[in-house]
């Protein structure tokens, strides 16, 4: 999902797309993704084990030792950050280093005592459509491509808010604090619903603005519609589907008005 919200903020720029280019800043942010997972779980590993979604894990289990897994980290990071950099420029490359450090240094520590860590580790998920952007040769200070990393951020909190109400008990088992603002009487937290309002009104604005240029029906109905109804059991499924692919589904539609 990274590298696909860095492929938008690419393709976003209103250039022709080299395709090296555009593949390399895919798989630099990709790797990078790959890299901050690594080190987290090193990181972490005392509390995955605590938990039934992450206890089957490569630490945990003792498949990899932590020094191993540490040196997978930095590989990963090393060629990620080399690719962006040779290929992409030093801005984009400083901009995932950022985004990165971010994320281990900020994120990771402060969601072992706070709920709210995940206003704070949201900013971590604007860092790649800035990329994509600036080795497009754009500012990463341009309108279009924070009006996309908005849309990003307002996608990063409902996608793990319903991850944490999934397993709850496990993030509770390992000490982890949980966000649980008051539900209504179908269950759903009315905080929930004004957040994926908000985050449907900001996708609207892709089309509103000129950001996109897809097909309306794309923007408007297979895009943020669904999210809607994501309160609803019946519609859960699907909507949470969506809700998980949406960075790729953005994506798609901005290729498409490529």
């Amino acid at each position: 999902m990274n590298g696909a919200a860095a492929a938008a903020g690419y393709l976003l720029f209103p250039s022709p797309a080299q395709r090296p280019t555009l593949l390399a800043v895919f798989l630099g942010v990709a790797l990078l993704a790959a890299a901050g997972s690594a080190l987290n779980q090193v990181m972490e590993r005392d509390l995955d084990a605590l938990m039934r979604r992450t206890c089957d894990r490569p630490l945990p289990t003792g498949k990899l030792t932590p020094a191993a897994a540490l040196l997978a980290g930095l590989a990963a990071l090393s060629a990620g950050a080399a690719l962006l950099s040779l290929v992409a420029g030093t801005v984009p490359a400083a901009v995932s280093l950022f985004t990165l450090l971010w994320y281990l240094a900020l994120y990771t520590p402060l969601k072992r005592v706070s709920s709210l860590a995940l206003l704070v580790g949201g900013l971590c998920g604007c860092g790649a459509p800035l990329v994509g952007w600036s080795a497009a040769g754009g500012g990463i200070g341009e309108f279009p491509v924070i009006l996309l990393a908005g849309v990003i951020y307002l996608w990063q909190v409902p996608h793990f808010w319903q991850l944490q109400r999934k397993h709850a008990d496990d993030y509770r088992r390992a000490g982890f604090p949980v966000f649980t603002p008051p539900a209504g009487a179908d269950g759903c937290a009315p905080l929930c619903r004004l957040w994926m309002a908000a985050m449907v009104a900001g996708t609207l604005m892709l089309p509103l603005f000129g950001v996109v240029r897809a097909t309306p029906l794309i923007c408007t109905i297979l895009l943020p519609v669904p999210l809607l109804f994501w309160s609803r059991k019946r519609w859960e499924p699907f909507a949470g589907l969506v809700l998980h692919c949406y960075p790729l589904l953005v994506t798609l539609a901005i290729f498409g008005a490529k």
